[in-house]
């Protein structure tokens, strides 16, 4: 009995040494299953603070340089802030957008006026790399003058920090206006014109989306 129970133990033994080396030769030859999925997301632009979509000229200055003496020989010059900012706001849309302003030719026959605006940098709630680019605006008769110019623009270019979503501000100060000599006493005024143009369409899309322009004239 003793001698029985003997080979039973070394038996079982035995089939479990065969059952382990048959199942290490089946892992070895096991393959890895590969599934591919995806994350994604889908973010929607939000909305500007009169709810409005898409990229907006919020405001523009007027600038009024109230009075001044005028020279019999000499240039007359004087400077002003202007009464608000030139504000863009961007609610996360896509593509570009530029500032634009134009100055138009002043009424009761004042001749050869120039309006100078200064470089500047902008106030930004973003990320968006945006400097004011000055000009000086007239009749665009000469080479020192133009009657209108790009002010400022966003790159649109979101590997080089450009978020896309913010407000974009510069405080026009210093503007300088000249009036030659030989002009007159009296009141004079003439159109400013500020207007944003945006491209939203992003060089990814099939679709056409068209371009849009705002305008703001004091």
């Amino acid at each position: 009995m003793k001698k029985s129970i003997i080979l039973s133990i070394a038996a079982a033994a035995a089939f479990a040494t065969a059952a382990f080396t048959a199942n290490t030769v089946s892992a070895a030859t096991d393959t890895a299953v590969v599934k591919n999925r995806e994350a994604k997301i889908t973010l929607d632009a939000g909305k500007n603070d009169d709810g409005t979509s898409g990229i907006e000229l919020v405001s523009a200055p007027t600038l009024d340089f109230g009075k001044v003496t005028i020279k019999a020989d000499a240039a007359t010059t004087k400077t002003t802030d202007g009464d608000a900012p030139v504000l863009v706001s961007n609610p996360g849309v896509a593509g570009t957008w530029t500032v634009n302003v134009a100055l138009g030719d002043f009424n009761n026959g004042l001749k050869g006026v120039t309006i100078k605006l200064a470089d500047g940098t902008t106030t930004d709630s973003g990320k968006n790399p945006i400097a004011f680019k000055g000009t000086t605006l007239g009749a665009g008769t000469d080479a020192q003058s133009t009657k209108s110019a790009d002010v400022m623009g966003s790159t649109g270019d979101t590997e080089n920090g450009f978020t896309g979503v913010g407000k974009t501000s510069f405080d026009v100060k210093g503007a300088e206006i000249s009036i030659p000599a030989g002009n007159v006493e009296g009141s004079y005024s003439a159109a400013l014109t500020w207007t944003l143009s945006s491209d939203p369409a992003s060089a990814a899309s099939t679709d056409a989306v068209p371009d849009s322009t705002t305008t703001q004239t004091n």
